[in-house]
């Protein structure tokens, strides 16, 4: 049984499309496999239990101390992003913390340790590999089953986007 930990960087919608919900999926379709957990933060009781750790947009200079321990430990980590954290438009509100110095040598901290990252698009892919050779893209998806339209429960049709 393969043991898997995501530890998730902050509350946003990323949290649900890429942890929780593949986390979900797996966890679900593959129980005799993986064990699947969820965490904000690491914990020292945490340290060698598992084999893998996702860590998604992590730049803490805390969580960075846990994970070089869990590496130390055997642990394969994996940076998991949807975002270009090294290129921020002024006009976002994020860019006045995400571009501060400490956020950027975080960032690059964490890729510099991880064994692989993962990213939406080739684009990102083309960014993060300057940081980390072992770069994937895995494309943002829904789980159909959790979104499907119910018939029968609206007549009106409503098409919706969410994100940016």
């Amino acid at each position: 049984m393969i043991k898997i930990v995501g530890y998730f960087g902050d509350r946003g919608a990323c949290r649900a499309y890429r942890l929780l919900y593949p986390f979900s999926r797996i966890g679900k379709h593959h129980k005799d496999k993986f064990q699947m957990h969820l965490a904000g933060y690491i914990k020292d009781d945490q340290v060698g239990k598992y084999d893998v750790a996702v860590l998604q947009r992590q730049y803490d200079p805390e969580v960075f101390h846990g994970v070089q321990i869990m590496k130390q430990n055997g642990t394969k980590l994996i940076y998991e992003i949807d975002d270009d954290l090294f290129t921020i438009p002024k006009w976002n509100p994020a860019h006045a913390e995400l571009s501060s110095g400490r956020v950027q040598r975080g960032v690059k901290a964490f890729l510099s340790i991880c064994d692989a990252v993962f990213v939406t698009t080739e684009t990102l892919a083309n960014v993060y590999r300057k940081y980390c050779k072992n770069v994937h893209v895995l494309p943002n998806s829904l789980d159909f089953d959790r979104f499907v339209p119910k018939p029968g429960v609206s007549s009106k049709k409503c098409i919706l986007w969410q994100g940016s």
